[in-house]
């Protein structure tokens, strides 16, 4: 059993518009950044608080003056798509635009937007904000209904909202104290929560689209309950869920990947999260690996540097140097 560990947490500050902007980027998906005029102050602070536990980010960012962000074509064609990100406006104002719609955003709106397509969005002077990523898939609802949401705002006054934004502005600082088994559990609730939000406001559900949406689900939920168990296989998934291989492969084929081609995704991002925590600084490369279920060191330095350019003990150093540098 895995003693608790606390995910990636940091806090970087920030005393140009420049080296905020590349975190940005480096966080959240690849933006443009600047002041957006509304100021003109020589004086300039921002802050990134962050928590990330596997494909799921969650910061909470502040800033003195007024900044605007974007997505256009071109920053799309950068990468990052594929994504939802919520914002929870704590203090100050702004206004979001997506798919020909916009919106004033105040202190308490829950804001929607995606990142495969352009948008813009503006935060006034003294802002803070909480704001959380997260692949598409993993609200479980299809994307074609979720998608409507963007650039609109949903309030505590909302039957579930009040719920859905305690829950999760809370949910980062509860994850440090937990063990990965349970961060996962406790981050796919707060998922599961905005999704149950989600389709009640649209009237749909997992399940009356897809009859097979329950299975796959209970199949994912066993994968990340079990991805440090290195015997973790197509045929031992198959066989708890009393299934075939065959029909276990036939479930996967609607997401687009393979059984073992989501089984090594979810590690290598648990592994590229422990790399980047500076509270295992002192776990060796190989220690991490083994502890998600790799035990051929070899095969996951290659696996790691395919899937994201870098071998783990490269990626460990930047994270270090960005560490530092940022204090």
């Amino acid at each position: 059993m895995h003693a608790p560990s606390a995910p990636p947490h940091t806090i970087r500050r920030f005393s140009t518009f420049d080296s905020l902007g590349k975190a940005v980027s480096r966080s959240f998906v690849p933006m443009l950044l600047s002041d957006s005029g509304a100021t003109q102050s020589s004086f300039f602070s921002a802050s990134i608080r962050s928590t990330a536990v596997e494909d799921t980010y969650f910061s909470d960012n502040s800033a003195s003056a007024s900044l605007a962000l974007g997505r256009t074509s071109s920053t799309v064609q950068q990468g990052g798509s594929g994504f939802y990100m919520l914002s929870l406006l704590l203090s100050g104002s702004g206004v979001l635009y997506q798919d020909g719609r916009s919106l004033q955003i105040q202190p308490g709106h829950l804001a929607f937007y995606e990142t495969s397509q352009p948008l813009a969005l503006f935060l006034g002077d003294g802002h803070r904000e909480f704001v959380m990523r997260f692949p598409k898939d993993r609200l479980h609802l299809p994307t074609a209904y979720t998608d409507q949401l963007t650039a609109t705002a949903i309030d505590r006054a909302h039957s579930l909202g009040a719920v859905v934004q305690s829950y999760l502005l809370h949910l980062p600082e509860q994850l440090a104290t937990q063990s990965p088994s349970v961060q996962s559990r406790l981050t796919r609730t707060g998922l599961d929560l905005l999704g149950t939000m989600f389709g009640q406001i649209l009237g749909v559900t997992a399940e009356s689209y897809d009859p097979r949406a329950q299975l796959l689900q209970r199949v994912e939920v066993f994968i990340e309950d079990h991805l440090a168990d290195a015997e973790l296989s197509p045929e031992t998934i198959a066989k708890a869920h009393y299934i075939s291989s065959r029909s276990l492969r036939d479930l996967f084929q609607s997401t687009g990947n393979t059984v073992s081609g989501t089984i090594r995704e979810r590690r290598l991002q648990r592994c590229r999260a422990d790399l980047a925590s500076p509270r295992l600084a002192a776990h060796s490369c190989a220690a991490i690996a083994a502890r998600w279920g790799f035990v051929n060191q070899s095969h996951f330095s290659r696996s790691f540097k395919e899937r994201f350019g870098q071998s783990p003990s490269e990626f460990k150093a930047e994270q270090l140097r960005i560490l530092t540098a940022t204090g």
